[in-house]
C-alpha cells in the first residue's frame, strides 16, 4: 500500500525534521498503555517544561481507534538539539472492552500531565488520518520498526 501523498505531507510538517521513534505494539493495550506511561511521565519528571502530544484518531465512533505521539524536548543544551518523537501507533479503541479501558487511563494521564506542566506550557493536537496511512508512513521513517 502507498500512503496518500496528502497524509504524507501532513504528517511531514507535525513531525518536521526531527526523528521518530515508534514504541509499543499495534493492537496490543496494556502492554503499550504501559510502555506510554512511562515515558510521558518520565519525560515529566525528568523536569521537562513543555508538552507537545499528537492524538491520532483512526475511525469514527464505536471503530475508532487511536494512536498518540509527543516530542521528547531536548533539555539543556541549547546548542545542539537531540530532540525526538516517540510514537505509539494504534493502540487503543474508543468502543468497549479491555481497548477503552487503555483510552480511559491514557486520556486521564494526558489530563493530568497537562494541569502538571500549565495550560500555557502544553499542547494536544488532533489530527485524522486512516489507521493504514498512519502506519505505513511510521513504517517508511524508522525503517527498523515493521
Amino acid at each position: 500500500m502507498t500512503i496518500d501523498k496528502k497524509d504524507y505531507e501532513m504528517l511531514e510538517r507535525l513531525f518536521g525534521n526531527r526523528p521518530i521513534k515508534v514504541r509499543g505494539q499495534v493492537g496490543i493495550t496494556n502492554f503499550t498503555a504501559l510502555e506510554f506511561t512511562l515515558y510521558l511521565k518520565g519525560y515529566l519528571g525528568f523536569g521537562a517544561k513543555d508538552l507537545l502530544l499528537y492524538r491520532f484518531h483512526h475511525g469514527t465512533g464505536e471503530s475508532e481507534s487511536l494512536s498518540y505521539a509527543f516530542l521528547i524536548a531536548a533539555q539543556g543544551f541549547p546548542i545542539f538539539d537531540y530532540s525526538y518523537w516517540v510514537v505509539f501507533p494504534d493502540f487503543v479503541r474508543t468502543g468497549g472492552g479491555t481497548g477503552r479501558a487503555g483510552y480511559d487511563r491514557v486520556e486521564e494521564l494526558i489530563r493530568e500531565a497537562q494541569s502538571n506542566v500549565g495550560k500555557a506550557r502544553s499542547e494536544v493536537v488532533d489530527k485524522e488520518i486512516s489507521s493504514e496511512n498512519f502506519l505505513e508512513f511510521l513504517k517508511a521513517k524508522e525503517k527498523s520498526w515493521h
